[in-house]
C-alpha cells in the first residue's frame, strides 16, 4: 500500500523531499517506483491491446480504458497532474517549470506556449532558474510541436 500511496503522491506534483519526509523513501527508491509502475501501466496498455477477450468490449469502454491508462502512465512519468501532461511532453519542460507556465500564464499546452507573447515571453524570463535563451529555445520547440501537429 505504501508504494501506491508514494506514486499518488508523486502524480499530485508532491515536492520530492516531502515524499522522502511523509513516505520514509530515498530518491532512488522513489525513481524505482515510478520505473516499475511505468514498466507495469505499459504491460497493462499492451494487454488491453492483445486480449482477444478484452479487445472484445464495446469499442467506447476499450477507449476509454485505453486513454486513462495512458493518462496514468503519463502522469506517472513525469509526476504531474493531468492538467500539465501537455507541457511536459516539451523537451526541457518538467512538472515545476510547467507547473509556472500555467500559474503564471494560464498555458495548457505546446500551441499556447508558440502563441505567447513578447510579454509573456518576459515574465517567464524573469522567473528563477529561466532565461531568455531558455524561453526562447521552448517556444521554438512548441513551434516546432504544433507544425507536426503533435500540440
Amino acid at each position: 500500500m505504501k508504494g501506491v500511496l508514494v506514486l499518488q503522491s508523486w502524480a499530485e506534483e508532491a515536492r520530492v523531499e516531502r515524499i522522502e519526509k511523509d513516505w520514509g523513501v530515498q530518491p532512488g527508491d522513489l525513481r524505482g517506483r515510478v520505473e516499475l509502475a511505468e514498466w507495469l501501466l505499459y504491460a497493462t496498455r499492451r494487454i488491453l491491446a492483445e486480449d482477444e477477450e478484452l479487445s472484445s468490449m464495446s469499442s467506447n469502454a476499450h477507449r476509454t480504458l485505453v486513454e486513462a491508462i495512458d493518462e496514468i502512465h503519463r502522469r506517472v512519468r513525469y509526476g504531474c497532474k493531468a492538467d500539465l501532461l501537455g507541457l511536459v511532453a516539451l523537451r526541457g519542460v518538467g512538472r515545476a517549470r510547467a507547473r509556472q507556465m500555467v500559474d503564471l500564464l494560464g498555458v495548457s499546452n505546446a500551441a499556447d506556449v508558440a502563441a505567447l507573447t513578447e510579454r509573456d515571453m518576459q515574465k517567464l524570463s524573469d522567473l528563477r532558474g529561466w532565461s531568455p535563451r531558455l524561453v526562447d529555445g521552448l517556444v521554438a520547440t512548441a513551434g516546432r510541436a504544433v507544425r507536426r501537429g503533435s500540440g
